[in-house]
């Protein structure tokens, strides 16, 4: 719980500029994107900002607002899920239709989480990037599927949130 007990303009800032974001000299900073910054160049602008910067972890709450499209990737993005372990700069992305990422996200991916996904095509992709069948079972109400990048083909294991 790395936000928990924390508190705003004391322990991290919400930035609502790009701008702000590069000006901050908070540690940790959440980028309430505006309407006029959701476009490809910002978001490009973004990422290689945290990909040259290095040290960074970027978290994309629904990875397909920010890249809507399966072939037109910003090259910062790219870079990131890439190259960006060179720099020490991650990305925890989050989605509620993995049907539609582009398979360059999913097959970099160290670790897959997957809650109930009511459609089964969407469960059938984390299947074929995992090779474990057991993601394609409808979970209940805050339980968990996890695979982990090395884990023995079929593998996976169940958890679940406590609130």
């Amino acid at each position: 719980e790395i936000w928990h007990g924390l508190i705003e303009n004391k322990d991290f800032e919400v930035c609502k500029s790009l701008e702000a974001v590069f000006n901050s000299e908070a540690e940790k900073i959440i980028y309430e994107v505006p309407w006029n910054e959701q476009e490809f160049d910002f978001y490009n602008e973004l990422f290689m900002w945290a990909y040259e910067n290095g040290d960074m972890r970027v978290w994309v709450d629904e990875l397909l607002t920010v890249c809507p499209s399966a072939v037109k990737i910003q090259p910062g993005l790219r870079a990131l899920i890439t190259a960006g372990r060179s720099s020490n700069a991650t990305l925890l992305m989050c989605s509620q239709r993995p049907m539609g990422i582009n398979p360059l996200f999913l097959g970099n991916s160290t670790h897959i989480f997957g809650f109930d996904l009511p459609q089964e095509n969407d469960r059938k992709r984390l299947v074929e990037v995992t090779g474990c069948t057991d993601f394609l079972q409808r979970l209940d109400k805050y339980v968990f599927r996890y695979y982990r990048q090395g884990m023995l083909d079929g593998e996976s294991q169940t958890g679940r949130l406590v609130l």
